[in-house]
């Protein structure tokens, strides 16, 4: 019985628990950001894209 208590105050793999945890809210909330904001990003970029055709066309 011992060796089960003894697992069960282990916390040697904690931290990494914690970590991955962090960086998979990291990722989720990015993930939402970009997708709710691809649109704008998109005609960001093409007004970007168009600006430097002209300035090198002339």
């Amino acid at each position: 019985m011992s060796r089960w208590k003894n697992l069960w105050q282990d916390e040697s793999g904690q931290g990494l628990a914690e970590y991955s945890l962090i960086l998979s809210v990291v990722v989720v909330a990015a993930v939402v950001i970009l997708s709710t904001l691809s649109d704008t990003i998109l005609q960001l970029l093409a007004k970007a894209h168009d600006t430097v055709t002209d300035a090198i066309s002339r």
